[in-house]
């Protein structure tokens, strides 16, 4: 299905790594208004500072896609450091609130809109490879924690995705997909993209 996003504007935040290329391209591809920012976002304030530029450059957005990327710490697991914990965590797990707070008020306003949460199979397999533990542990949390709050539990408490819902906004986490840590550089489902 072609131009299945024609006229969606949305951010895909640190463009130039990990699934970032790959993921403008389909999008592109399907017609939407892609706004590329390749700032680092675990600076406080910086995953905010990220969407108000792509609205200075796109207006409102319909979505953010979190593309958060860091290179893979080569520790081994029973050497990881707390200034290490805390760096990749900072990276890959600390932008969401930020980017949900900057995102949220404007997509209610526009009736609604999506934010993406690109994980990573560490967190349902885990990693081969014993020396990415703190890496493997943060993309775990931020995918997990997309998927807590994307599903209602009975008798759990409120989740982030029914506290978006009165805003009709939804959170979404990315399934699992070949990127350039695996084999194949430029694969995206369609269910994803679908759900933007």
């Amino acid at each position: 299905m072609q131009h299945a996003l024609s006229g969606k504007r949305i951010l895909v935040t640190q463009a130039a790594e990990f699934m970032g290329p790959a993921l403008c391209e389909v999008l592109a591809e399907q017609g939407a208004q892609v706004v590329r920012s390749e700032r680092a976002l675990s600076a406080p304030g910086s995953a905010e500072e990220a969407v108000r530029e792509a609205v200075r450059e796109a207006g409102e957005l319909d979505a953010v896609v979190a593309n958060l990327a860091m290179q893979a710490p080569g520790t081994a697991a029973a050497e990881v450091g707390e200034q290490e914990w805390r760096e990749v965590f900072a990276a890959l797990v600390d932008p969401l609130p930020g980017l949900v707070r900057a995102a949220v008020p404007m997509m209610s306003r526009r009736g609604g809109g999506k934010i993406l949460v690109i994980g990573s199979a560490a967190a349902l397999r885990g990693m081969k490879c014993a020396s990415t533990s703190a890496w493997a542990s943060a993309r775990s949390a931020a995918t997990i924690s997309a998927h807590i709050s994307s599903t209602v539990i009975s008798g759990t408490q409120p989740s982030l995705a029914l506290a978006l819902a009165a805003h009709q906004c939804g959170i979404i986490a990315g399934g699992v997909w070949a990127n350039p840590l695996t084999e194949g550089a430029h694969l995206m489902t369609m269910s994803t993209y679908k759900s933007l």
